[in-house]
């Protein structure tokens, strides 16, 4: 009698191979490493970058002349640096820095990292308060401010002051935001030669209405490829005083009104001219090219 087949025949080696290999991809992962872990390998790292970078570190730091410096300056100065650590580390480093979060970095906690030892910096990382403390909640609003439980007020929000300079100690105000700018294209045209068409000093430029005068006068600087601090802007060709521009006016200031729209901006008129220290003749000469030959002007036109 012929022998029966055996049903469902042999598994391909594919199949066992399927089967062997069937864990999840996660289960070959290892586990995310908490925030104290995190510090701990942030503070390895920065210990060998500072004992391999002591000198070009410390020589770079005391530029600064201070014992701490703000937490933007600390990241410009680690980022320049070249800190070998992540972002998520960093962030962390900072923490540690700053424990009270101030905004201000002692630099000597930075380099007494390198004297500390492993178990030190492990205990620094699990001492070190990660978690930043909750923001008391606002039950009640008014008009001028808000209150909060203990019933004190919050002042309203002013201009915000910019941090101070840490060579000088003077803190600049930020500048104001335009939320709906106005467009404006100025036609700037050197007074001594107005009767010029085609003078390249003449050029016309689209800025906002929140623009300043002096921002204009860096215009034409950069325009005529020089460093000119000695230039005036006018709103008539006479170029008196009457007609002299404020450098610290802006263009709304000077009554130039704006356009929503960039493409189609309202066109002024304005003029500048370069302005001597003290009296001159020879500092004053391009008053004669005010008055041109016909022929001159003749072929400055063409």
């Amino acid at each position: 009698m012929p022998k029966k087949k055996k049903s469902g025949g042999k598994k391909s080696k594919g199949g066992k191979k399927g089967k062997k290999y069937s864990l999840p991809a996660d289960a070959y992962r290892p586990p995310p490493l908490t925030p104290e872990e995190s510090l701990h390998e942030c503070l390895r790292r920065t210990r060998w970058w500072l004992e391999e970078e002591e000198a070009s570190i410390k020589s770079y730091l005391t530029k600064w002349g201070q014992e701490s410096m703000s937490t933007e300056d600390f990241q410009v100065a680690m980022r320049y640096l070249q800190i070998p650590v992540s972002s998520q580390q960093f962030q962390l480093l900072i923490k540690y820095l700053d424990p009270l979060r101030t905004g201000s970095l002692h630099i000597k906690l930075l380099t007494n990292i390198m004297k500390k030892t492993d178990q030190e910096l492990l205990n620094i990382a699990y001492t070190t308060t990660l978690i930043d403390p909750p923001v008391a909640e606002v039950t009640q609003t008014d008009k001028k401010g808000k209150k909060k439980d203990d019933g004190e007020k919050e002042p309203s929000k002013k201009s915000k002051k910019g941090d101070p300079c840490l060579r000088c100690g003077i803190a600049l105000m930020e500048p104001p935001l335009e939320y709906e700018p106005k467009f404006v294209q100025v036609q700037l045209t050197l007074a001594t030669f107005r009767d010029f068409s085609r003078h390249p000093a003449h050029f016309a430029v689209t800025v906002t209405t929140g623009t300043t005068i002096h921002g204009l006068i860096d215009t034409i600087s950069s325009h005529l490829h020089k460093s000119v601090t000695m230039i005036a802007i006018f709103s008539k060709h006479s170029c008196s005083k009457e007609s002299y521009l404020n450098p610290s006016w802006t263009l709304s200031d000077c009554g130039l009104e704006g356009s929503n729209f960039e493409y189609e901006p309202n066109r002024y008129q304005l003029y500048y001219d370069y302005i001597p220290e003290f009296h001159c003749p020879i500092l004053m000469a391009d008053n004669a090219m005010r008055n041109v030959s016909p022929i001159l002007k003749k072929k400055l036109h063409s």
